[in-house]
């Protein structure tokens, strides 16, 4: 819940919303780039205002969705692995 804040707090910063991306300091800069909500705001801004082509941003929102299905489907694989091991397995009936 912490890690959601933080990163939700880090989004609304440096996408260029609340204060343009050229005024934030050079750290903002940097984040922004990895973060889905600079894209959404610039293509929202492209839509809204008219602009240069929106592919870009959608093709960024797309790489990284791919990129956090890849990374929930090793996390989910790794705790099923996990658990697996744990897991007490049952002894074999005497005949």
């Amino acid at each position: 819940m912490i890690f959601n804040i933080i990163l939700l707090s880090l989004q609304l910063v440096s996408a260029g919303v609340m204060v343009p991306l050229e005024m934030l300091p050079l750290f903002y800069e940097k984040i922004s780039a990895v973060l889905p909500a600079t894209y959404v705001a610039e293509a929202l801004f492209t839509i809204t205002f008219g602009g240069s082509n929106i592919f870009s941003d959608v093709l960024a929102l797309v790489i990284i969705l791919l990129s956090v299905r890849v990374l929930a489907v090793l996390r989910i694989s790794f705790s099923r692995i996990k658990k697996a091991d744990t897991v007490e397995k049952p002894k074999a009936a005497l005949s």
